[in-house]
């Protein structure tokens, strides 16, 4: 008979190391310089580029972090269902 399993070590290490690479994007974080003494349109926009930027940073950082804590469940939930049907199929 086969065998139902979830590796699960592997599958936290995978997990853990999203988590990290999602703290290490959140440590980034752009100053917010402001250049009221300049007149230059273009560096204005870009200010306002990298601005609009950081926020949408900020909203994936969130998102992953959602994703990380929904994708932990799964793997928990994985492993339990494995338990329950391996143990029906030594019955």
């Amino acid at each position: 008979m086969g065998k139902v399993s979830i590796n699960k070590v592997v599958f936290d290490s995978v997990v853990n190391d999203i988590k990290s690479a999602a703290a290490d994007l959140k440590g980034l974080k752009i100053s917010d310089k402001s250049l009221e003494k300049t007149d230059l349109q273009s560096i204005k926009q870009q200010l306002e580029v990298i601005k609009d930027f950081q926020k949408v940073m900020d909203s994936y950082i969130e998102l992953l972090e959602i994703d990380l804590e929904k994708l932990t469940t799964v793997g928990n939930e994985m492993v339990t269902q494995d338990e329950q049907l391996g143990s029906a199929l030594l019955k």
